[in-house]
């Protein structure tokens, strides 16, 4: 679990997006029941055009297994088909799968395979590639990711065949966080990996055979990663003849590149947003990252142990006026008042808001006795987002008689103290998260034994409250126990949100199609495959 939500963590300093919903071509349906949900069917459309993506680097892998970074997790998007989403706590069957389905105890879950499904090299997928991939999974020499998905305290989540498009499986303990694991999943081909000793580093993943909309083309390193329409896919077959992911490391060539056309799409920050707009060849999309931006409380510290002195820096915080500065808009960033993201299932807003007010901050600190404090505030350099946001506190808490010392961190230092418990060399912290769909995801930042706790916040009721609602399959009751999780964390301001934050994209107007293919987080679209060139 560990190394997936530090993932997410470290992904946010990249400004990587989160999902937006679920698509509107799309039903849905409550995750924790999962009845059968149409996903797309194949059909004919008008197809051709080539969509190019500027990237920082080569990925590190496209193996679904291992992928971590941006550009990996981009491109085995497109590689290979996870089994079903999860989007708003709805289930939507988009991949392999036909049905997930639970019994009234919610202790076994039954599998179905869609009919028809192929890997890249026309084999047909089966529950015995799904069974491959679990095994791979828990084979500790494999560290693979998805091990706290199959395995937990409880004990190792029982699986087994009933056939060709069965999977049945038996939970040692009632777990409603399970469905959103499994669709975190992608299957990877027996027929390719057996027998491998290390699959991460197999030569076998130089030319991937996946299961997603596209298929391997070519790899040339330092520069093009190649991928091409896959005719025999289950769903919408692709519209583009194929993506190319050109490698561009300095972003502001990037930049340059996408005005000359080079490239087909990119993130923008507020500031281009203009620019592209005048100039005629370019659609803006912006959407919801899923990632809320943080001013986070360091609770060990001597100076903010005391919740009123958290609460005072909260009311004397101007939310408008600090989104503004940092983001431009609010067109580009939302307010924040819950530090569950929006996306979030059963996020609510029906928290403490501590609007605006100087006087209130003051006198909180009068009551706490804190007079001419002094705090220290982190946050990573060379982001200008940062850097601004980090003056407009300082400038805020200085009217209520707090002077603020700004550190400007090196993003790997940042991370390291951040994550160091013991570290006493920062009070406040600016950070952004993105922790998807499911909000037991939350509990690794709150629990008080959660090692990425970097708050040091310790609340045996939110503990407890994050141990019931998992096991709770009461829809309403479990949703209760979330919104009292986000009170009570409102209410000890163990974290300042600052606003739920928006990607932007300048996309080339010969694509169209962008609301179908669903913009989303990391990956930059769902759908790559309903993207049509004009």
């Amino acid at each position: 679990m560990k190394k997936l939500k530090l993932l997410a963590f470290l992904m946010a300093f990249a400004f990587i997006l989160t999902a937006c919903g679920k698509p509107a071509d799309k039903k849905g349906t409550d995750a924790p029941n999962a009845p059968a949900v149409e996903g797309t069917e194949k059909g004919s459309s008008k197809k051709g055009g080539l969509m190019v993506l500027g990237v920082g680097s080569d990925p590190s892998s496209v193996n679904p297994l291992f992928a971590n970074d941006r550009v990996s997790l981009t491109i085995t998007n497109v590689l290979y088909d996870k089994l079903y989403n999860v989007k708003s706590g709805k289930v939507v069957y988009d991949g392999l799968a036909e049905s997930m389905t639970p019994s009234e105890d919610h202790l076994t879950y039954t599998l179905k395979l869609k009919d028809g499904i192929k890997w890249h090299d026309g084999k047909d997928i089966t529950a015995d590639d799904i069974i491959f991939t679990y095994d791979s999974i828990l084979d500790d020499k494999q560290n693979a990711k998805g091990q706290n998905v199959l395995k937990s305290d409880a004990g190792v989540v029982k699986y087994k065949k009933v056939d060709d498009k069965t999977i049945e499986y038996k939970l040692p303990k009632v777990d409603m966080t399970f469905l959103n694991g499994i669709a975190g999943i992608s299957p990877i081909p027996k027929h390719v990996f057996e027998g491998e000793a290390e699959i991460a580093k197999s030569p076998k993943n130089a030319k991937p055979i996946g299961s997603g909309p596209f298929k391997f083309k070519e790899h040339k390193t330092g520069e093009l990663y190649q991928v091409e329409r896959f005719e025999d896919y289950h769903g919408d077959v692709a519209k583009l003849d194929g993506i190319a992911f050109k490698v561009i490391p300095d972003a502001n060539a990037s930049m340059v590149a996408l005005e000359k056309g080079e490239i087909s799409v990119s993130y923008i920050k507020p500031k281009d947003v203009a620019k592209f707009e005048k100039n005629g060849n370019f659609e803006i999309v912006t959407f919801p990252e899923g990632m809320v931006d943080n001013l986070f409380f360091r609770l060990n510290s001597e100076k903010l142990k005391d919740v009123k002195v958290r609460q005072a820096i909260s009311y004397a915080i101007d939310k408008t006026k600090l989104i503004q500065g940092t983001y431009l808009s609010k067109d580009f960033a939302d307010p924040a008042y819950s530090v569950f993201s929006t996306n979030t299932g059963f996020f609510s807003d029906d928290v403490e808001k501590y609007d605006y007010n100087v006087e209130k901050a003051k006198k909180l600190l009068k009551e706490a006795g804190k007079a001419n404090l002094e705090l220290k505030l982190m946050y990573t350099s060379g982001s200008p987002a940062q850097e601004k946001e980090s003056l407009l506190i300082q400038e805020m808490l200085k009217k209520v008689g707090i002077n603020v010392e700004l550190l400007p961190m090196e993003r790997a230092t940042f991370i390291e103290k951040l994550l160091d418990k013991s570290n006493h060399d920062f009070d406040m912290a600016i950070n952004g998260y993105v922790m998807g769909d499911s909000p037991d995801s939350y509990a690794s930042i709150f629990k008080s034994d959660s090692s990425e706790n970097f708050s040091n916040y310790n609340n045996p009721k939110i503990d407890e409250l994050f141990k019931q609602a998992k096991v709770e399959t009461d829809e309403a009751k479990r949703g209760e126990k979330y919104k009292e999780i986000q009170q009570i964390l409102a209410d000890d301001a163990v974290e300042y949100p600052v606003a739920n934050v928006k990607s932007i994209l300048a996309v080339r107007k010969e694509f169209k199609n962008l609301d179908a293919a669903n913009p989303a987080p990391i990956h930059m679209f769902d759908y790559f495959n309903k993207i049509e060139s004009k």
